[in-house]
């Protein structure tokens, strides 16, 4: 039982250093702190510029079929 006592108080010790020496950083927050203060100076694409190392490729989709137009909606549909 004094060597049971011993490796929990051992064990304990261990987890307890290893929590307060590992420091986990909160990076996902210091992003979004970032884009709002891009946000709060200018455009919404002022946003997407300020994520580092993020390229950006906007591309315009079209349709080669001819467009239909819907019919109008009512009340009972």
């Amino acid at each position: 039982m004094h060597r049971a006592v011993i490796f929990q108080a051992v064990l304990v010790s261990a987890v307890i250093t290893f929590i307060y020496l590992v420091e986990g950083k909160q990076t996902r927050r210091a992003r979004d702190e970032e884009m709002g203060a891009a946000l709060s100076r200018g455009s919404p694409d002022s946003a997407i510029r300020a994520e580092a190392g993020t390229a950006v490729e906007v591309r315009e989709v079209r349709s080669d079929r001819p467009s239909e137009e819907l019919p109008p909606v009512t009340e009972n549909d």
